[in-house]
Parts: structure tokens; sequence; C-alpha cells
């Protein structure tokens, strides 16, 4: 599998009360956003990364 779509495998988003949470497959929390288009944005840069 190329790294790309690893990355994207782990990598999701998780909607909470209007906010923005982006986690990985395990839980972990990365970044905490309450702009769905900004969260949008970080996720790209995540996997970008």
């Amino acid at each position: 599998m190329r790294r790309d779509k690893q990355r994207k495998a782990v990598l999701g988003l998780a909607y909470a009360q209007g906010n923005c949470w982006i986690v990985s497959q395990s839980g972990a929390m990365l970044a905490h956003v309450s702009d769905p288009a900004r969260a949008a944005r970080v996720l790209r840069e995540a996997m970008a990364a």
C-alpha cells in the first residue's frame, strides 16, 4: 500500500457538538478545530506531511 493511502486509512474526523476533532484510528487526538472547513484543511495537511 502506498504511504499516502496508509495515512488516509489512519486519519479520520470525528464530530462532537458542532466541533471537529481530528483523531487517529487508535483514538489519539491530533487536533481540535471549531471550523469544519479548517478541519478539512488541517486533515489534508496532516496527510501531506
